[in-house]
């Protein structure tokens, strides 16, 4: 958009094939990289390539740049074993502290969010305790008067632009350094109202809290209530059905050319041929 644009979209595919690329280790202790633990390696590798893009807006002295990520901002996953979680927390951290010496805000646009955690201190209220009869343990087959709720709808008179106060959240406050804690607000960017987690780091200078406020409804402005920024990322994330078809024949040529077998498995092949 604009007279000038200069917005870069590209996508950088990897191939893994190798064992130390297929397998998380420690000592004797080993974890294929798949299902949830592929999902942190994507969310990880994301951060990574966010830092160094961050990086190099600011070597190009860019004026105020500001990273976005879609969803939480933070990396956590109860599912997955300790080792592995260690392992990738700590290049995580490592590519937040890359924000930091960037003097890069970064900041997780979550839509449509369905987290609790102002509620949750209302629950603790001596007020509430009295208003509501499950909660002050009279009748526990009574539902929480604020039960189903999500913080989003106590924002729900925030003026288009507006944000609400920030609030530190303590989830991950023992896995994260200080300055890598997340704080989060709530921002009416017009078609909805939205959660915004950033760094402490950031969220105690008031430079850099105004600067990700005013890109991110500038964003939304320009992508009718979502930024254009993460819409655009998204669709260089799609993976059509010739795509598909033409990595499959890149990933069989380059297993083959490391003497491995491409070929799938006789239900992966019934799958792709219509029997009738």
């Amino acid at each position: 958009y604009g007279d000038a644009p200069r917005a870069v979209l590209t996508s950088t595919p990897t191939l893994y094939y190798r064992r130390e690329d297929l397998y998380l280790t420690q000592g004797s202790r080993e974890a294929p990289i798949e299902g949830n633990r592929l999902e942190q390696k994507r969310h990880v590798a994301e951060m990574v390539r966010l830092a160094e893009l961050a990086t190099e807006a600011r070597q190009r002295r860019a004026p105020g740049p500001v990273a976005l990520a879609d969803g939480q901002l933070l990396l956590w996953n109860h599912r997955v074993e300790d080792f592995v979680r260690d392992q990738f927390l700590a290049e995580f951290q490592r590519a937040l502290q890359q924000f930091i010496a960037a003097e890069v805000p970064v900041a997780g646009y979550i839509s449509r969010s369905r987290a609790a955690d102002v509620l949750d201190l209302l629950r603790r209220l001596p007020a509430h305790y009295e208003a509501c009869p499950r909660c002050a343990g009279m009748a526990p087959q009574q539902p929480c008067t604020l039960g189903g709720l999500h913080d989003r709808a106590l924002f729900a008179d925030l003026a288009e632009g507006e944000r609400s106060a920030l609030f530190e959240s303590r989830v991950l406050a023992d896995r994260y350094p200080a300055d890598l804690r997340p704080w989060f607000c709530y921002l009416n960017v017009g078609r909805e109202i939205v959660r915004l987690e950033i760094l402490a780091w950031a969220a105690e200078r008031a430079e850099l809290r105004a600067r990700l406020h005013a890109v991110v409804v500038a964003q939304c402005r320009l992508g009718h209530g979502y930024p254009v920024v993460l819409a655009r990322a998204h669709e260089q994330a799609v993976v059509t059905a010739g795509d598909r078809r033409r990595v499959n024949e890149l990933v069989a040529r380059a297993l083959a050319a490391q003497g491995l077998s491409g070929q799938p498995s006789a239900k992966q092949a019934a799958k792709l041929v219509r029997a009738v």
